[in-house]
């Protein structure tokens, strides 16, 4: 007994070690970005939004889909927005409708009528859906029984169990003035949500308003220009190489004195193309910065190396020591990573 006393605080303090080890490799780092349309190059300053084309046997959902997603754009400012009830020069709601693209005549048509606009969002609602589904459902109520010592059945609680659910999908695109596409969606934006209980939170309505502003918000970060937040690995995002051979890198955190090449290696998802941030190098738990890079990440980056010196490094930091690399998306740093020179 006294053996396995003594041996169960070391299972405890492996289990909660190894706790600390999945934490610890598993954990994120959150940076703030503004993520770019893959299109967007700054020439479209105004867009009309046509009712989207509806598929479904749900009266106005083409209405509903991009009225919801054209108030979210004019929210977000990336564009001047026109939406339909700005078309009023257009006697025909139908003439708005347009099939993403495939007919020319209607977009040149709507462009000379609406002035500076510049291009068109236009689609295509191929499901919009909310069901409700309800069930009578009973449970056990359990007692106690003192003299048998067990437990029993009492009765049953008796209730109904709702379930709400909603479907949306969504296919969009931005067209010039010739028909011709800017850009469409490689897939369609699709959102489900439900809820369910007794009674259940949301309605059928509720829960499909929901998927609808799901869908929306997808489409909005492939159109407009948006502030997100996204999580990268800090092990992975900065690291610090000394050269690259047959494309791989040598990682390392120790250099010379008379080195003259150090690789700060970033990182990045495609999400932060155009996103600037700053490489800055401290001699370790000091305040001065020796040396800055300020850089533009690209989106067709896997990973790239950013060129130091790491002579130049000492000269400016006071000789051999501990040195360390941050990495800034703003006023402070996100990511942090330590060097040695020797």
């Amino acid at each position: 007994m006294m053996r396995n006393r003594s041996f169960f605080p070391q299972i405890v303090a492996g289990i909660l070690l190894f706790c600390t080890i999945v934490v610890v490799g598993g954990c994120s780092k959150k940076i703030t970005i503004t993520q770019y349309p893959s299109f967007y190059d700054g020439s479209i300053k105004a867009i009309a939004i046509t009712p989207f084309r509806n598929q479904t046997s749900s009266k106005n959902a083409g209405n509903i889909v991009s009225d919801m997603l054209g108030t979210m754009l004019m929210a977000n400012g990336t564009y001047k927005i026109y939406n339909r009830n700005d078309h009023r020069v257009l006697s025909d709601e139908r003439d708005l409708q347009l099939d993403l693209g495939k007919a020319p005549e209607k977009v040149e048509a709507m462009f000379r009528k609406l002035g500076d606009v510049q291009a068109i969002l236009t689609g295509v609602v191929s499901t919009y859906s909310g069901t409700s589904n309800s069930q009578r459902k009973q449970d056990p109520v359990w007692a106690y029984n003192p003299n048998t010592q067990t437990n029993y059945v009492a009765g049953y609680r008796k209730y109904v169990f709702t379930r709400n659910e909603a479907s949306v999908v969504v296919s969009a695109a931005l067209l010039r003035r010739d028909g011709s596409t800017i850009y469409a969606t490689s897939a369609p934006a699709s959102a489900q949500y439900w809820s369910q209980g007794s009674p259940p939170e949301r309605n059928v309505q509720a829960v499909l308003a929901q998927a609808t502003n799901n869908v929306a918000r997808q489409l909005l970060e492939q159109f407009a220009i948006v502030r997100k937040v996204i999580k990268v690995d800090p092990s992975k995002a900065l690291r610090i190489a000394s050269e690259l051979f047959e494309n791989k890198w040598t990682f390392t955190k120790d250099f010379k004195t008379t080195d003259r090449k150090m690789y700060v290696v970033i990182k990045l998802p495609s999400s932060c193309d155009r996103n600037r941030f700053d490489i800055k190098v401290v001699r370790k738990d000091q305040r001065k910065y020796l040396i800055e890079q300020k850089i533009t990440w690209k989106g067709e980056y896997n990973s790239y190396g950013y060129l130091f010196d790491p002579q130049k490094i000492a000269e400016a930091g006071g000789g051999k020591g501990l040195y360390t690399v941050k990495f800034f998306s703003g006023p402070e740093p996100i990511i942090t990573q330590d060097f040695r020179i020797q």
